[in-house]
């Protein structure tokens, strides 16, 4: 469900009314109007918590689970060093904050035993500490950290409960965030859409597919990087969506992102988001990775990307971190790659077009996927499942197809491999009638039936006469002589149809006047 601002803004202000002291809450109704930005909505929690609480130094942390690293989503007052030494603390102050889920108040750093023998606290002279656990659903997303430097016991009791109850908020606040950027970023559609979708990836029969079943089966359920290969059309998209719902990521996001469609100087800012600012005009946007933090990263035709992106996407492989642009804070991210092209990596690699070290780390597991052609044994189960399917999709009776309409489809080349027999079989269905199924010709693609051969010695146009006058009687027979269907199937006024019937000496049989 989509989040409701206002509603969240009148809960943040009817708690501010009802409470006396916790200013907090009437200004974070007024931080949520920096949102979609994330970073400044961040930055605007952390500084509302400073003023509010006298705090001369904070932080807003995050815990990535998978590698138990804390990363700083936003800051004040603290340079590299500081925040080394925040990040020093936090292994015990944030750690027990976080793994007890209380909030925790230090009035006096230098005489506590937890803080006294931080090199932070003497160099930056913190006299008191203030840290409260961040939640996101159940769990501890992060936490929120504050401090005072030269006044001992800036915070009390009553401070520690403040802080608690706008963590508390500040929790609900971030989800909403970060829904309201996934809503932001528009649908990308996928441009390679795989018209085989509906083929099945069970009970294959050809020993290829069967040996990658197998494989993919037992890979399915680890996070480990797999590589797809195969021919365009051949099912790559399907089987990674297959492999992402058989894993532990199931409930999780599944990003299709189809490196060839993107353009080349945009895919940086596609995959891992801008910031907000970095030119004029150029607002906040949220990277397609960072979307699908714990679920999976579909990068098909990745033989597309620059080698600088190949660089990144490896740093989010090995170390689980990324960089938006124009952003100086590394981001936690979690996701699982899955990989797809229909090149040769392997001959890339040599030639310096692919990174070496990016390749042998995303073919952990290395499936090949063969084309239609070479396994046709399965070829009768994948027509009679493709066109169950479709039957369903647009609500037809179901449909047989004659011996002698498979026969002639098993000699076909199949060269868009399931996606043509997919297209194939959907445009018959739209465009064909009766419970006898009849492939219905295209007229504006080079047609696999025979045609006179471009060897003939006959006149062009003698040549062109020939395969029209192939096609409309093929669309004649097929609609059972009626002009109107037949002129509809392709794409013609009947007008026009009946004017080339008779310049092409085409007639109806006698039986059927």
């Amino acid at each position: 469900m989509s989040p409701n601002l206002d509603d969240l803004k009148r809960d943040l202000q009817s708690l501010a009314a009802s409470r006396i002291n916790i200013d907090p809450f009437a200004e974070v109704a007024a931080i949520l109007e920096a949102l979609p930005d994330r970073t400044r909505f961040l930055n605007g929690l952390l500084a509302t918590a400073r003023r509010c609480f006298f705090a001369d130094h904070g932080a807003i942390l995050s815990h990535h689970r998978p590698t138990g690293r804390w990363f700083a989503e936003a800051s004040y007052e603290l340079d590299n060093s500081a925040l080394e030494e925040i990040k020093g603390l936090s292994w015990t102050v944030v750690r027990q904050t976080s793994e007890s889920a209380q909030s925790l108040l230090v009035p006096d750093a230098a005489q506590n035993e937890i803080t006294r023998n931080s090199r932070s606290i003497r160099e930056y002279n913190i006299q008191s500490v203030l840290c409260a656990p961040i939640f996101d659903s159940n769990s501890v997303w992060g936490v929120i950290y504050l401090d005072n430097a030269g006044v001992p016991n800036a915070f009390d009791e009553q401070s520690r409960e403040q802080l608690r109850i706008f963590a508390r908020f500040c929790g609900i606040a971030i989800q909403r965030c970060d829904d309201l950027v996934r809503l932001s970023v528009p649908e990308t559609p996928a441009v390679e859409e795989s018209a085989a979708a509906d083929a099945p990836f069970f009970d294959f029969v050809s020993p290829a597919m069967v040996d990658i079943m197998n494989m993919v089966r037992r890979a399915a359920p680890t996070d480990v990087p797999i590589l797809l290969l195969g021919e365009t059309g051949t099912g790559k998209d399907v089987l990674a969506r297959w492999i992402h719902a058989g894993s532990a990521r199931h409930e999780r996001s599944f990003a299709h992102v189809n490196c060839a469609s993107i353009n080349p100087n945009l895919v940086e800012a596609e995959l891992f988001g801008v910031e907000s600012n970095v030119a004029t005009g150029v607002g906040f946007r949220e990277g397609r990775i960072k979307l699908a933090d714990g679920g999976t990263v579909f990068l098909n035709e990745i033989g597309e990307l620059p080698l600088s992106i190949q660089a990144k996407i490896l740093r989010v492989i090995e170390n689980k971190e990324l960089d938006r642009v124009g952003g100086d804070t590394a981001l936690g991210v979690d996701v699982r790659f899955i990989c797809a092209t229909h090149r040769d990596l392997a001959a890339m690699v040599e030639k310096g077009e692919f990174r070496r070290d990016l390749y042998y780390r995303i073919n952990i597991v290395e499936a090949h996927i063969p084309p239609l052609r070479d396994r046709m044994e399965e070829f009768p189960l994948l027509v009679d499942h493709i066109l169950k399917t479709k039957c369903r999709k647009y609500g037809r009776p179901p449909v047989r197809i004659s011996k002698a309409l498979m026969a002639r489809w098993v000699t076909q080349p199949w060269r868009g491999n399931l996606r043509e027999l997919a297209n194939v079989i959907e445009r018959s269905l739209i465009l064909g009638e009766g419970e006898e199924f009849a492939a219905v010709p295209h007229i504006t693609a080079r047609s696999r039936v025979s045609t006179p051969s471009a060897a003939s010695t006959e006149p062009l146009d003698q040549l062109m006469d020939k395969t029209e006058a192939h096609f409309i009687t093929q669309a004649l027979r097929d609609s059972g002589w009626l002009l109107t269907q037949a002129a509809a199937r392709l794409q013609i006024p009947p007008s026009t149809l009946r004017y080339k019937m008779g310049k092409l000496g085409i007639r109806p049989p006698k039986r059927v006047r």
